[in-house]
């Protein structure tokens, strides 16, 4: 695990990432109370990451509890990327981000993957039923991308939503990026309307147990441990001749 921010301050500018000391910082606003990250939409209103959050990233997972308050099509709950040169330069070509409601057919629950600097490669991976993120409803949307096997990986509540082989791009690949957003994109699309319960960046795709345990024990718990302390196996006389 290498960053997380579990938003149970009270108040305040920023969020404390309670594993890597990378705070968030809070923009127009957005804030902190209840026990989640509030981003009530509309222009000005987000949460900034530190610059580079995923410079040093190849594989990552990026696991998230989100609540979606409106269904903007085509606000980011998250997107990382942009220019690393200039903070603020919506550089639309290095990015990797999450749209809860996208434009694409069925509004779906959408991830993109874009690099580079000057070439462009786009990977746009929505998920098979092509569904949007209900609203008002907190779910567990993580993303995985592993370098070793080129692949994207998007979880819904635990349950694999899509996937796509052959990208090439990593994390890493981006660069020390200066736009690192929670709420915004690197579009100017309308801001996101919701709230985060949790977030946590971890250095490596996790397999798909973990999504299945960890989204079954809820924000509140960070699951370390996949090694099963018992295992009871029950066959019936079919199997057994």
């Amino acid at each position: 695990l290498q960053h997380e921010w579990s938003f149970n301050e009270s108040g305040g500018a920023t969020a404390t990432d309670s594993v890597g000391g990378a705070a968030v910082t809070l923009v127009g606003g957005t804030s902190l109370g209840g026990g989640v990250l509030a981003l009530p939409g509309g222009a000005g209103n987000y949460a900034k990451l530190p610059d580079g959050i995923l410079s040093s990233n190849y594989s990552v997972t990026i696991e998230t509890w989100l609540t979606d308050n409106t269904g903007i099509t085509w606000s980011r709950a998250w997107s990382v990327g942009g220019s690393v040169v200039v903070a603020g330069d919506f550089i639309q070509n290095n990015y990797i981000d999450l749209i809860p409601r996208s434009g694409g057919a069925g509004n779906a629950l959408w991830t993109e993957i874009k690099a580079g600097i000057p070439q462009v490669t786009t990977k746009d991976l929505a998920n098979a039923g092509n569904f949007p993120l209900p609203t008002v409803t907190e779910k567990c949307i993580t993303v995985t991308y592993n370098a070793q096997s080129q692949t994207c990986i998007m979880y819904s509540n635990g349950v694999k939503a899509a996937t796509m082989t052959g990208i090439t791009t990593t994390p890493a690949s981006l660069g020390y990026t200066l736009n690192n957003y929670i709420g915004l994109d690197q579009w100017n699309d309308a801001p996101f309307s919701g709230s985060f319960d949790e977030l946590r960046i971890w250095d490596g795709a996790l397999p798909p147990v973990y999504m299945l345990v960890a989204s079954a024990a809820g924000p509140g718990a960070v699951v370390t441990n996949l090694i099963p302390l018992s295992l009871t196996v029950t066959a019936g006389t079919s199997l057994l001749g």
